[in-house]
Protein backbone atom coordinates (compact mmCIF):
# COMPACT_ATOMS: atom_id res chain seq x y z
CA UNK A 1 0.00 0.00 0.00
CA UNK A 2 1.14 3.21 -1.09
CA UNK A 3 1.77 6.08 1.61
CA UNK A 4 -1.27 7.90 -0.56
CA UNK A 5 -3.45 5.28 0.29
CA UNK A 6 -2.51 4.58 3.85
CA UNK A 7 -2.47 8.74 4.84
CA UNK A 8 -6.19 8.93 3.21
CA UNK A 9 -8.75 11.48 4.70
CA UNK A 10 -5.62 12.43 6.83
CA UNK A 11 -3.14 16.14 6.49
CA UNK A 12 0.23 16.45 7.08
CA UNK A 13 0.27 18.80 10.18
CA UNK A 14 3.86 20.34 11.78
CA UNK A 15 5.47 19.19 15.11
CA UNK A 16 4.20 21.68 16.71
CA UNK A 17 0.97 20.66 16.38
CA UNK A 18 0.98 17.60 16.72
CA UNK A 19 2.47 18.48 20.25
CA UNK A 20 -0.40 20.37 21.13
CA UNK A 21 -2.86 17.93 20.20
CA UNK A 22 -0.78 15.20 21.93
CA UNK A 23 -1.00 17.62 25.26
CA UNK A 24 -5.26 18.60 24.54
CA UNK A 25 -6.98 15.32 23.06
CA UNK A 26 -4.15 12.27 25.20
CA UNK A 27 -1.57 9.99 24.33
CA UNK A 28 0.55 7.14 25.63
CA UNK A 29 4.40 7.13 26.22
CA UNK A 30 4.84 5.84 22.81
CA UNK A 31 3.00 8.35 20.85
CA UNK A 32 4.98 11.49 22.89
CA UNK A 33 6.12 14.21 20.97
CA UNK A 34 9.61 13.87 22.89
CA UNK A 35 9.82 10.15 22.80
CA UNK A 36 9.41 11.06 19.08
CA UNK A 37 11.68 13.87 18.69
CA UNK A 38 14.76 11.67 20.56
CA UNK A 39 14.32 8.88 18.44
CA UNK A 40 14.34 10.96 15.54
CA UNK A 41 17.37 12.76 16.83
CA UNK A 42 18.88 9.60 18.06
CA UNK A 43 18.03 6.41 16.03
CA UNK A 44 17.45 8.58 12.93
CA UNK A 45 13.74 7.58 12.27
CA UNK A 46 12.05 10.84 12.10
CA UNK A 47 8.19 10.87 12.47
CA UNK A 48 5.39 12.16 9.96
CA UNK A 49 2.88 13.88 11.26
CA UNK A 50 -0.45 13.54 10.39
CA UNK A 51 -3.74 15.58 11.59
CA UNK A 52 -7.77 14.52 11.20
CA UNK A 53 -9.59 18.11 11.14
CA UNK A 54 -12.78 18.33 12.46
CA UNK A 55 -14.91 20.34 9.59
CA UNK A 56 -14.99 23.39 11.68
CA UNK A 57 -11.67 25.03 11.76
CA UNK A 58 -9.99 22.25 14.93
CA UNK A 59 -8.81 19.07 15.01
CA UNK A 60 -10.03 15.64 15.87
CA UNK A 61 -7.06 13.38 15.94
CA UNK A 62 -3.11 13.10 15.67
CA UNK A 63 -0.97 10.80 14.85
CA UNK A 64 2.73 9.74 13.83
CA UNK A 65 3.81 7.36 11.69
CA UNK A 66 7.64 5.85 10.75
CA UNK A 67 6.67 4.49 7.19
CA UNK A 68 3.81 2.29 7.17
CA UNK A 69 3.99 2.17 10.82
CA UNK A 70 2.52 3.93 13.35
CA UNK A 71 5.23 5.92 15.48
CA UNK A 72 6.04 3.84 18.63
CA UNK A 73 4.74 0.04 17.50
CA UNK A 74 6.98 -2.19 18.92
CA UNK A 75 7.29 -4.13 15.75
CA UNK A 76 8.63 -0.90 14.35
CA UNK A 77 10.79 -0.29 17.18
CA UNK A 78 12.41 -4.02 16.20
CA UNK A 79 12.39 -3.60 12.13
CA UNK A 80 13.90 0.11 12.00
CA UNK A 81 16.21 -1.27 14.07
CA UNK A 82 15.90 1.32 16.59
CA UNK A 83 15.75 -1.56 19.50
CA UNK A 84 19.25 -2.75 19.36
CA UNK A 85 20.08 0.76 20.76
CA UNK A 86 17.41 1.63 22.94
CA UNK A 87 15.11 -0.41 25.03
CA UNK A 88 11.43 0.45 24.92
CA UNK A 89 9.88 -2.36 26.46
CA UNK A 90 6.44 -3.04 25.00
CA UNK A 91 4.40 0.26 24.43
CA UNK A 92 1.19 0.56 24.61
CA UNK A 93 -0.08 2.75 22.03
CA UNK A 94 -2.58 5.51 22.99
CA UNK A 95 -3.24 8.18 19.80
CA UNK A 96 -4.74 12.05 20.44
CA UNK A 97 -8.65 11.06 19.19
CA UNK A 98 -11.34 13.61 20.35
CA UNK A 99 -13.24 11.54 23.16
CA UNK A 100 -16.55 11.90 21.12
CA UNK A 101 -14.69 9.74 18.59
CA UNK A 102 -16.96 7.25 17.72
CA UNK A 103 -20.01 8.29 19.85
CA UNK A 104 -21.37 11.56 18.03
CA UNK A 105 -18.70 11.55 15.78
CA UNK A 106 -18.05 8.48 13.18
CA UNK A 107 -14.53 6.07 13.96
CA UNK A 108 -11.43 6.73 11.77
CA UNK A 109 -9.88 4.69 9.56
CA UNK A 110 -6.06 4.13 9.47
CA UNK A 111 -4.24 2.83 7.03
CA UNK A 112 -0.67 2.28 9.14
CA UNK A 113 0.38 -1.14 10.49
CA UNK A 114 0.22 -1.44 14.42
CA UNK A 115 -0.10 -4.39 16.54
CA UNK A 116 -0.24 -2.78 20.22
CA UNK A 117 -2.77 -0.72 20.13
CA UNK A 118 -4.80 0.46 22.93
CA UNK A 119 -7.98 -1.14 23.65
CA UNK A 120 -9.09 2.39 25.01
CA UNK A 121 -9.76 2.74 20.74
CA UNK A 122 -11.68 -0.08 20.30
CA UNK A 123 -14.77 2.12 19.40
CA UNK A 124 -12.55 5.06 18.03
CA UNK A 125 -10.89 3.18 15.23
CA UNK A 126 -13.11 1.21 11.92
CA UNK A 127 -10.18 -0.62 11.19
CA UNK A 128 -8.78 -2.30 14.32
CA UNK A 129 -9.08 -5.55 15.49
CA UNK A 130 -8.30 -8.29 18.99
CA UNK A 131 -7.38 -11.12 16.79
CA UNK A 132 -4.12 -10.52 17.60
CA UNK A 133 -2.38 -13.77 18.49
CA UNK A 134 -2.88 -13.04 22.10
CA UNK A 135 -0.88 -9.97 22.38
CA UNK A 136 -1.75 -8.06 25.97
CA UNK A 137 -0.70 -5.33 28.28
CA UNK A 138 -0.34 -5.79 31.82
CA UNK A 139 -2.18 -2.80 33.60
CA UNK A 140 -1.22 -2.31 37.22
CA UNK A 141 -3.62 -1.39 39.84
CA UNK A 142 -3.96 1.62 41.49
CA UNK A 143 -3.34 2.31 45.31
CA UNK A 144 -6.95 2.77 45.32
CA UNK A 145 -8.08 -0.83 43.89
CA UNK A 146 -5.66 -2.38 46.49
CA UNK A 147 -6.84 -3.73 49.47
CA UNK A 148 -6.59 -1.95 52.66
CA UNK A 149 -4.70 -4.97 53.77
CA UNK A 150 -2.56 -5.08 51.32
CA UNK A 151 -1.48 -1.15 51.74
CA UNK A 152 -0.61 -1.45 55.05
CA UNK A 153 1.30 -4.43 54.44
CA UNK A 154 3.42 -2.82 52.22
CA UNK A 155 4.03 0.80 54.22
CA UNK A 156 5.08 -1.69 57.01
CA UNK A 157 7.52 -3.42 54.59
CA UNK A 158 8.78 0.41 53.78
CA UNK A 159 9.24 1.34 57.34
CA UNK A 160 11.10 -1.57 58.20
CA UNK A 161 13.18 -1.04 54.98
CA UNK A 162 14.36 2.73 56.80
CA UNK A 163 14.86 1.40 59.92
CA UNK A 164 17.06 -0.81 58.34
CA UNK A 165 19.35 1.97 56.94
CA UNK A 166 17.34 2.11 53.91
CA UNK A 167 16.34 5.20 51.90
CA UNK A 168 13.76 6.29 49.43
CA UNK A 169 15.45 9.13 46.96
CA UNK A 170 13.55 10.83 44.57
CA UNK A 171 15.36 10.61 40.82
CA UNK A 172 16.29 14.50 41.17
CA UNK A 173 18.71 13.54 43.76
CA UNK A 174 20.72 12.49 40.74
CA UNK A 175 21.76 13.16 37.36
CA UNK A 176 21.08 12.10 34.22
CA UNK A 177 24.91 10.30 33.92
CA UNK A 178 24.09 8.75 37.77
CA UNK A 179 21.06 7.27 36.23
CA UNK A 180 22.10 5.77 33.62
CA UNK A 181 25.57 4.33 35.75
CA UNK A 182 23.49 2.82 38.42
CA UNK A 183 20.53 1.52 36.01
CA UNK A 184 23.15 -0.60 34.28
CA UNK A 185 24.98 -1.61 37.47
CA UNK A 186 21.46 -2.86 39.16
CA UNK A 187 20.21 -4.69 35.91
CA UNK A 188 23.81 -6.75 35.50
CA UNK A 189 22.57 -7.73 39.54
CA UNK A 190 19.81 -8.96 38.68
CA UNK A 191 19.64 -10.17 35.24
CA UNK A 192 23.40 -11.87 35.91
CA UNK A 193 24.51 -10.24 32.23
CA UNK A 194 25.18 -6.30 31.46
CA UNK A 195 22.63 -4.44 30.15
CA UNK A 196 22.65 -5.01 25.93
CA UNK A 197 22.02 -1.29 25.10
CA UNK A 198 24.35 -0.01 28.07
CA UNK A 199 26.86 2.22 25.84
CA UNK A 200 23.44 4.19 25.10
CA UNK A 201 22.06 4.66 28.38
CA UNK A 202 23.93 7.66 29.17
CA UNK A 203 22.01 9.49 26.01
CA UNK A 204 18.38 8.11 26.72
CA UNK A 205 18.33 8.89 30.69
CA UNK A 206 19.79 12.54 29.25
CA UNK A 207 17.56 12.79 26.18
CA UNK A 208 14.03 11.60 27.72
CA UNK A 209 14.95 12.92 31.09
CA UNK A 210 11.54 15.45 31.38
CA UNK A 211 9.56 11.67 31.02
CA UNK A 212 11.44 10.03 33.76
CA UNK A 213 9.58 9.26 36.96
CA UNK A 214 9.83 7.01 40.26
CA UNK A 215 12.38 6.32 42.97
CA UNK A 216 15.98 4.95 44.09
CA UNK A 217 16.20 2.81 46.51
CA UNK A 218 19.23 3.16 48.77
CA UNK A 219 20.95 0.87 52.06
CA UNK A 220 23.16 2.71 53.61
CA UNK A 221 23.83 5.31 50.84
CA UNK A 222 24.67 2.51 47.97
CA UNK A 223 21.77 2.29 45.54
CA UNK A 224 20.20 -1.19 45.18
CA UNK A 225 16.87 -0.79 43.56
CA UNK A 226 15.71 1.48 40.54
CA UNK A 227 13.32 0.75 37.89
CA UNK A 228 12.95 2.63 34.45
CA UNK A 229 9.79 4.62 34.11
CA UNK A 230 8.74 6.94 31.70
CA UNK A 231 5.22 8.65 31.61
CA UNK A 232 2.89 11.03 29.66
CA UNK A 233 0.91 13.57 31.16
CA UNK A 234 -1.58 15.06 29.60
CA UNK A 235 -4.87 17.10 29.84
CA UNK A 236 -6.62 13.55 29.61
CA UNK A 237 -4.61 10.87 31.43
CA UNK A 238 -1.62 10.38 33.53
CA UNK A 239 0.44 7.36 31.30
CA UNK A 240 3.11 5.70 32.73
CA UNK A 241 5.44 2.58 30.98
CA UNK A 242 7.57 -0.01 33.22
CA UNK A 243 10.68 -0.41 30.62
CA UNK A 244 13.16 -2.65 32.87
CA UNK A 245 14.65 -2.73 36.12
CA UNK A 246 17.32 -3.51 38.73
CA UNK A 247 17.59 -4.95 42.15
CA UNK A 248 20.66 -6.11 43.86
CA UNK A 249 19.73 -9.78 44.78
CA UNK A 250 22.07 -9.72 47.78
CA UNK A 251 19.56 -7.82 49.52
CA UNK A 252 16.19 -10.25 48.81
CA UNK A 253 15.76 -10.22 52.22
CA UNK A 254 13.82 -6.53 51.45
CA UNK A 255 11.82 -7.44 48.85
CA UNK A 256 13.26 -5.04 46.94
CA UNK A 257 11.12 -5.51 44.01
CA UNK A 258 7.60 -5.25 45.95
CA UNK A 259 8.71 -2.39 47.67
CA UNK A 260 9.77 -0.61 44.33
CA UNK A 261 6.52 -1.74 42.44
CA UNK A 262 4.27 -0.25 45.46
CA UNK A 263 6.28 3.14 46.21
CA UNK A 264 6.37 3.74 42.21
CA UNK A 265 2.75 2.86 41.39
CA UNK A 266 1.86 5.22 44.82
CA UNK A 267 3.62 8.33 43.64
CA UNK A 268 1.92 7.69 40.27
CA UNK A 269 -1.67 7.04 41.66
CA UNK A 270 -1.25 10.03 43.74
CA UNK A 271 -0.11 12.32 40.75
CA UNK A 272 -2.73 11.30 39.00
CA UNK A 273 -5.36 12.07 42.02
CA UNK A 274 -4.51 15.50 42.36
CA UNK A 275 -5.01 16.44 38.95
CA UNK A 276 -7.82 15.00 38.61
CA UNK A 277 -6.42 12.60 35.83
CA UNK A 278 -6.62 8.54 34.90
CA UNK A 279 -3.60 6.30 35.87
CA UNK A 280 -3.04 3.96 33.10
CA UNK A 281 0.13 2.22 34.35
CA UNK A 282 1.49 -0.34 31.71
CA UNK A 283 4.12 -3.11 33.24
CA UNK A 284 4.36 -4.19 29.56
CA UNK A 285 3.86 -8.07 28.51
CA UNK A 286 2.57 -10.72 30.63
CA UNK A 287 6.35 -12.06 30.69
CA UNK A 288 6.72 -12.30 34.56
CA UNK A 289 4.37 -14.03 37.30
CA UNK A 290 4.80 -11.46 39.98
CA UNK A 291 2.82 -9.07 37.48
CA UNK A 292 -0.17 -11.07 38.33
CA UNK A 293 -0.11 -9.55 41.95
CA UNK A 294 -0.09 -6.02 40.61
CA UNK A 295 -1.70 -5.64 37.44
CA UNK A 296 -5.02 -6.36 35.18
CA UNK A 297 -4.15 -8.22 31.52
CA UNK A 298 -5.71 -6.67 28.92
CA UNK A 299 -5.46 -6.95 25.03
CA UNK A 300 -4.18 -5.14 22.51
CA UNK A 301 -6.01 -4.18 19.22
CA UNK A 302 -4.14 -4.56 15.68
CA UNK A 303 -5.00 -2.68 12.72
CA UNK A 304 -5.98 -4.11 9.61
CA UNK A 305 -5.13 -2.92 6.53
CA UNK A 306 -5.00 -4.11 2.43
Amino acid sequence: MTLFLRSAFWQPISATLYRQLHSQLGGSVGTHPDFLAFIAQHADCPAQFWGKPDGQGGWRAGIATWGAYLAGDKEALRRLGIEQRFDFGSPELIFPLHQDTGVTQPKLWLGFRSKFISALHADQLANVSGRNRGRTVCLAKSVAEMSSQSRRRRAKEVRQFIEAGGAVRPLTDYTAADLAALYAQLYALRWQAPHPQAADLPLLFAGLAPLLMGHVLTLHDVPVAFQLLLKSETTRAYTIEAINGGIDPRHAEFGLGTLLMWLNIQQASTAAAEKGLPLRYSLGRNSSQYKAQWAIETPLLRTVTF
